[in-house]
């Protein structure tokens, strides 16, 4: 809103032509109409550069005049590379080979210098995906036309290269926010936490965008990046730790990290845990978590180290303006997560085939349902109630 103020009319008509353009371009991707300084990433980037220095000056004059510095907390939240998929010339050109007038082929992936590589899953078999997710990949209509793009893999390059081009306007624009702290001699004392709410399909399973009720189904969707920096906190460099973990745990994490008394204060322990010892130890780093929950209104999924369960959600469960009962129209679904293309390696796993109902599966699948009931029976679901005020809610049955 503030964006939308400061930039008056004028650039309101152009945000409202990005987002028109989307209701009439394959898969909702088109250039930007918006001038490169007056994009949502530009302006959060300023304000935040304008906050950085404004708070060290600020400061400054507190301890000229004896007094003690104060901290700050800086939540800087970048609306792209969310949809709809409008990159800046300047960002898009970086990808030009990909997207552009001619026609481009799959190649060997950026990193070998080559064109976008064809997601290993983009061909999967439409029927085998859950029936939300098999309408929005049969589709013909526009924007979501992913029927369309299976038919015409231009049209999935093009917005995958949209996607990447967003995804390097939000980097740059990190950099300058970065760029900023080093200047005002704050990097050594700030933590600085990269992640993201949610990931986007970028072509696998023949999809695009997030969908909603595959927020906590696909590791596309729900696995996102997690960069923690802090000079002065003894952390390992470089550290990479690849056990699981949950947005919860950056509470608790940020808490440790400033010094703060891990305290809640709603009469419940805090859900998550603090990722510094994984991030300090000398030892293998591990949250020793043994596994993961995902949850929205149309499915829980738990998540161990190989496999992964959903549970479609029904009933009371269900958002309180969502007309799918999705349990009635999908079937449960376990992937086990090593399954993946070689040629992408084991950070992507493919999902292709659902165990739940194949015997060789059954002891795993039954152990994950037990942890899950277990977890829905002890854990307070005060967030969920709130968060959709459902009516007739039961105290003695959280879930």
């Amino acid at each position: 809103q503030d964006w939308i103020e400061e930039g008056g009319k004028t650039l309101w008509n152009e945000f409202e032509e990005d987002r028109e353009t989307c209701e009439y371009n394959d898969l909702c991707t088109a250039p930007s109409a918006l001038p490169p300084d007056k994009t949502m990433e530009a302006w959060t980037a300023m304000k935040s550069i304008d906050f950085i220095r404004n708070h060290n000056a600020e400061n400054a004059e507190r301890v000229s005049e004896g007094q003690e510095a104060k901290p700050f907390f800086l939540w800087s939240t970048f609306f792209r590379p969310h949809q709809p998929y409008n990159p800046q010339p300047k960002f898009e050109s970086m990808y030009e080979d990909l997207v552009s007038d001619y026609k481009s082929d799959w190649g060997a992936g950026l990193h070998n210098g080559g064109q976008i590589r064809m997601p290993s899953n983009l061909n999967q078999t439409p029927q085998d995906l859950p029936k939300g997710l098999y309408k929005k990949r049969t589709s013909t209509s526009m924007p979501w036309n992913a029927g369309t793009a299976a038919e015409d893999h231009q049209i999935y390059r093009d917005y995958i290269a949209a996607y990447y081009a967003l995804i390097t306007e939000v980097d740059a624009y990190v950099g300058d926010i970065l760029d900023a702290l080093d200047e005002e001699g704050l990097a050594e004392d700030t933590v600085v936490i990269y992640t993201s709410d949610h990931g986007d399909f970028a072509g696998r399973h023949g999809l695009a965008a997030k969908i909603a009720p595959a927020h906590t189904t696909y590791e596309e969707i729900y696995r996102v990046p997690l960069i923690i920096k802090y000079p002065k906190g003894n952390l390992r460099k470089g550290r990479v730790v690849t056990d699981l973990t949950e947005a919860i745990d950056l509470y608790p994490t940020i808490l440790e990290l400033a010094g703060i008394p891990d305290k809640a204060d709603d009469g419940h322990p805090l859900q998550g845990s603090s990722l510094v010892p994984s991030m300090t130890h000398i030892d293998d780093p591990t949250t020793g978590k043994q596994f993961v929950i995902a949850e929205n209104w149309s499915s829980m999924t738990i998540i161990s180290e190989r496999y992964k369960l959903t549970r479609w959600l029904c009933g009371k469960e269900l958002h309180p303006y969502e007309s799918t009962d999705y349990c009635d129209v999908n079937p449960n679904l376990l992937f086990d997560r090593t399954h993946y293309d070689p040629d992408e390696g084991p950070d992507v796993p493919l999902e292709t085939v659902n165990l739940y109902d194949v015997e060789e599966y059954r002891d795993v699948r039954d152990e994950l349902e037990r942890l899950l009931d277990e977890w829905i029976e002890t854990t307070s679901a005060k967030g969920r109630e709130e968060k959709f005020n459902l009516e007739n809610y039961d105290d003695e049955s959280e879930s």
